[in-house]
């Protein structure tokens, strides 16, 4: 008799939930339309933000594509995806002095990301240390706003949406600390390993996120209460 494969199990396991995050991308911005969300650009914001996340995992999943093209649309989507979470943070902030903060942070993290790729090119060693950073930054930023947060003894709904956001993506990034570690410092023995913990995390931040869209009325349910 023949007993289980393990890396067959580990590679159907992959594959499911690779499907499943890359079709969750998509919820935030879903809810966003049927819920009529769109005017609070807070979650408009949100809903785009995990939309070009949804994009991005589509064509890195594509069969067949090449290692160069994967390691291009790789270090475009991280240039991109650092800045535009710190924008929409500080967008939304609850303190001015970080706000103030932010606004510079940003700028100098764009200047410093141009440099490095025309000084380097687009390849993962250009972005090796700057995201790092920019984690660090956006992992900093969260824990500052949720405390600010916690702080207050009211709390309106979008305020409550809100942490629920916060506190997805202070999920997402604190796990992708890992996957950025097997990804620029050690190479781990087994790819598939890395990814799992990368969709994982990733599936579980979106769901908590959703639980924060879902909560968000609109101007017209507020009214009627």
């Amino acid at each position: 008799m023949y007993g289980i494969n393990p890396y067959h199990v580990k590679d159907q396991v992959y594959r499911i939930v690779t499907i499943l995050a890359t079709i969750a991308y998509f919820v935030p911005v879903m809810i966003v339309v049927f819920k009529k969300l769109w005017k609070d650009m807070y979650f408009l914001y949100l809903g785009i933000y995990w939309l070009v996340g949804a994009m991005a995992n589509t064509v890195t999943n594509i069969p067949g594509i090449s290692s160069r093209s994967l390691e291009l649309v790789t270090v475009l989507y991280n240039m991109i995806d650092i800045p535009f979470i710190l924008w929409i943070l500080w967008y939304t902030s609850f303190s001015s002095s970080l706000a103030k903060m932010l606004r510079y942070i940003i700028l100098g993290y764009i200047i410093i990301e141009i440099i490095l790729v025309l000084t380097l090119g687009v390849n993962y060693d250009a972005i090796k240390y700057i995201i790092g950073a920019g984690v660090l930054v956006v992992l900093i930023t969260l824990i500052w706003e949720i405390t600010i947060y916690l702080q207050r003894i009211e709390h309106s709904n979008r305020e409550k949406a809100m942490l629920f956001i916060y506190a997805a993506l202070l999920f997402e990034y604190g796990s992708y600390t890992i996957v950025y570690i097997f990804d620029y410092f050690i190479v781990p023995a087994d790819v598939v390993d890395k990814l799992l913990i990368y969709y994982i995390s990733t599936l579980i931040a979106i769901v908590i996120a959703s639980f924060g869209f879902l909560l968000k009325k609109t101007k017209k349910s507020l009214a009627l209460q």
